[in-house]
């Protein structure tokens, strides 16, 4: 046994310093922990200031130098860490890090007091300190109008400020109109999130010096569109937009803003399509912006023929700029008579190379849309290269909803769209999906050459009709020469009990799927059929 010590406590301590400091970087967790949501993505013990007070246990040496570092522990003032009744370990984290800037990230919710209190202090009493603040306040009520009125103080050292505010008021969060925030003075602020709650009433002043320096920024629109408009102008750096809006789609003017170094487009619900409509019309981002696009409409006659056809050229500008620099290798469409989602979320790469943000087109209205509507938007596609793409996940439709499916996409532009993807192997379908594909398949017999893997999934259970239209499906591809070597049915199996044995005939056909963390395995045509109802396991292989 080797009882050497390990070899990273041979390293110079400038070197181990730099370590400690990224384990002390909470952006590096997540996105953001300022919902409870993402607050589960990070492992408790992996937190940036567990790590850190971890590090700091191993032995003297390295306490010394954790303890020493200010800066470390000015980086993790983590409100979710922080909720201890006694003010010990709070007040001992603040003493640590001494008069260094401080980041901030965190919910103050009514059910935690201690932190509330804490953060009420942070804000009165270090504001000049604050490097990144990144907190949800989910009543906004529960702090006290002198924290609100701290926001319009200078920020010398502010870099990120992403505030999310909650909670229904008949007065105004700040007593003025066009409230200056940080008193127009944030020299080093990069990235700026304001999003509240629609009940609350915010007024701020969107022509200010320090957005000339923004690089992201994310907004809630309760104030019109051309406000917004006009604040752009003024942020010739961007790089990210972030959108919310739930006003009413009044027409503004049509302009042009250049944002060169725009590299993403983030619009989200309830924002009514025209609303988005205005704001993508005006904007000419970077070659290869990623659009992330959702919209809610309740009203026919705010989703015209003419409101797809303009949308559809705005999805072909972004697309095709987009996948010509980041080729997919997996993409989901699914479509119904109320919704339209094309969706593309890129691999983790490296933590020197973090992925690129996603492709998303996610459209719903209340309202059957009118007959050909989905044709006009799988057109937007048309010029993209997919080539690459392997996996291919398609949902049309549901059983529950056939008699309101007819005529909303021809089976030509389907076959069309399918094309578009010569290289899939692995194509992913609830029932209803197989249905329309065997259709498109039996008038198309080489699309989609290469696919020889048939993953079914769930939507809603299966009818009588399934066992027929698998075996078509299969039956199909084979004839023509195409033939489906692998069968998961995971979605399925492990949803709904049920005698898989009607695939024996097709022998060769290997069927595998999930029960737990194990992936089973039956070769059609074996001559052990009990091994094909789900219940039964069959000799388990470690999943991969």
């Amino acid at each position: 046994m080797d009882h050497r010590p390990p070899q990273i406590f041979k390293l110079h301590e400038e070197v181990l310093r730099h370590i400690f400091e990224l384990n002390a970087d909470m952006y590096l967790e997540a996105e953001t922990n300022s919902s409870e949501e993402s607050y589960g993505q990070t492992p408790w013990d992996h937190r940036a200031l567990n790590v850190v007070r971890h590090i700091s246990q191993v032995c003297q040496y390295w306490r010394d130098l954790v303890i020493s570092s200010s800066s470390i522990w000015g980086n993790v003032i983590d409100l979710y860490l922080l909720w201890q009744e006694n003010g010990h370990w709070r007040n001992e984290v603040l003493r640590r890090a001494g008069n260094s800037s401080l980041c901030i990230k965190g919910v103050v919710s009514d059910n935690g007091a201690p932190v509330r209190a804490f953060f009420d202090d942070l804000m009165k009493n270090h504001w000049s300190r604050i490097r990144k603040l990144d907190v949800a306040v989910r009543d906004y009520r529960l702090l006290d109008n002198e924290v609100w009125i701290t926001l319009q103080h200078p920020a010398p050292q502010l870099e990120l400020f992403k505030l999310e505010l909650e909670g229904w008021s008949s007065r105004p969060l700040f007593s003025t109109s066009h409230t200056s925030l940080f008193s127009h003075n944030a020299p080093s602020l990069r990235e700026f999130h304001f999003t509240y709650h629609p009940g609350l009433e915010v007024d701020l002043d969107l022509r200010t010096p320090w957005l000339s320096q923004l690089r992201r920024i994310g907004l809630t629109a309760t104030f019109p569109i051309s406000r917004i408009l006009d604040a752009l102008v003024d942020m010739p750096l961007l790089e990210s937009l972030e959108l919310q809006s739930d006003l009413p789609d009044i027409p503004v003017p049509r302009r042009r803003i250049d944002l060169p170094r725009l590299s993403r487009i983030k619009i989200n619900p309830p924002t009514k399509l025209r609303v988005a409509l205005s704001v993508l019309e005006s904007i000419a981002a970077a070659p290869g912006c990623a659009l992330i696009l959702t919209t809610i409409d309740t009203r026919r006659i705010n989703v015209t023929h003419e409101d797809l056809y303009a949308l559809q050229k705005i999805i072909s500008e972004y697309a095709s700029g987009y996948f010509g620099l980041i080729p997919p290798e997996g993409l989901t469409v699914s479509l119904s008579y109320r919704t339209f989602s094309f969706y593309f979320p890129p691999l983790d790469m490296s933590f020197l190379r973090p992925k690129p943000p996603s492709f998303c087109v996610d459209m719903y209205c209340d309202f059957p849309l009118s007959p050909g509507s989905f044709n006009i938007l799988l057109d937007s596609f048309s010029s993209c290269l997919f080539s690459k793409v392997t996996t291919l996940n398609i949902i049309i439709g549901r059983h529950t909803e056939l008699d309101k499916e007819a005529n909303t996409t021809s089976r030509e532009t389907l076959a069309s769209f399918l094309s578009l993807f010569p290289s899939v192997e692995v194509l992913e379908v609830p029932e209803y999906s197989l249905q329309v594909l065997l259709t498109i398949f039996e008038q198309e017999p080489r699309l989609c050459r290469l696919l020889d893997t048939l993953k079914i999934d769930y939507m809603e259970p299966a009818t009588h009709l399934f066992p027929d239209v698998l075996l078509r499906f299969l039956d199909q591809r084979e004839g023509d020469g195409f033939p489906i070597k692998v069968l998961d049915i995971t979605g399925l199996a492990t949803r709904e009990p049920r005698d898989w044995r009607f695939l024996e005939r097709k022998v060769g056909l290997e069927v595998v799927w999930v029960q737990g963390d194990v992936l089973f395995e039956y070769i059609c045509g074996s001559g052990e059929l009990e091994k094909l109802n789900s219940r039964i396991g069959c000799s388990p292989r470690n999943h991969p």
